[in-house]
């Protein structure tokens, strides 16, 4: 039986999986490293979907657009199909108080505004080895970011970038996969 990979991460799929190998080998700078990009890639990817497709470096503003228009997307499907326009933000905060895919992709969105990318120069930023910020560990501004919990946030960071691919328009599914022999060999490892 073939296990479906979503398309946004199929490209990032064994740098996934040498992370996850690096964290249960107890490297967790590697390990976190490595999925770094693969954040920004999949992110890349779901743009493809909404309308905001690159090829190119992206930045924070362009990573909450992406995700600000998955929820437009949603909204679009699911509540305000027939409406030429809206106001977005109210209607995205409106909705934020009730509807979980909302309530998930505004956490996400939370999480990479004040922390993964939060700007370094701004005057209420302050380093902190709990923080997980893209631009400090890229350039070395920090080094003590090797945490099994910094791990798992980023872990939890791509686990909802696939759902949210999926609300995209991703065809993945949201179930676990069968765990097949590959799946075994790797757990073993």
């Amino acid at each position: 039986m073939e296990v479906y990979i979503n398309k946004v991460i199929l490209p990032f799929y064994n740098h996934i999986l040498e992370s996850i190998q690096a964290y249960y080998a107890g490297l967790y700078k590697a390990a976190i490293i490595t999925l770094i990009p693969c954040i920004e890639g999949v992110i890349r990817n779901i743009g493809g979907y909404v309308g905001k497709p690159s090829q190119d470096i992206i930045n924070r503003k362009e990573i909450l657009d992406i995700l600000k228009k998955v929820e437009i997307q949603e909204i679009r499907n699911n509540f305000l199909n027939d409406y030429d326009w809206f106001p977005e933000d109210e209607v995205i905060s409106l909705l934020d108080n009730f509807d979980e895919r909302i309530q998930m992709i505004e956490s996400l969105r939370y999480f990479i505004e004040k922390s993964m990318y939060h700007d370094t120069r701004s005057e209420n930023y302050s380093p902190s080895s709990n923080i997980l910020n893209r631009h400090e560990i890229i350039h070395g501004l920090i080094v003590d970011f090797d945490s099994p919990i910094n791990y798992l946030k980023l872990i939890v960071l791509l686990n909802a970038l696939a759902t949210i691919s999926i609300i995209a328009g991703d065809p993945g599914r949201c179930s676990l996969p069968i765990i097949n022999p590959e799946a075994k060999v790797l757990e073993s490892h």
